[in-house]
């Protein structure tokens, strides 16, 4: 599986892979802000590390049954 594949899937990957000319990386990823909700939906909004393609990108779950957050802020 390549990384291209893992975004495929995802609504509005599309996007985000044309902006950065395939799926990013996101494990040096700044996160935004996180908006959880018990019904309805929660979003993820993270910064990608690219200084050459800033963009800010929204994860958006629904049915989150369970939530493990550490080392949230620095």
């Amino acid at each position: 599986m390549t990384t291209n594949d893992i975004g495929a899937g995802l609504h509005g990957s599309d996007a985000v892979m044309r902006w950065f000319g395939g799926w990013p990386s996101f494990h040096d990823a700044e996160v935004i802000s996180l908006m959880m909700a018990r019904t309805g939906e929660s979003v993820l909004r993270v910064y990608p590390y690219y200084p050459d393609k800033p963009a800010i990108v929204d994860f958006i779950f629904e049915e989150i049954t369970d939530v493990e957050l550490a080392d949230f802020s620095g």
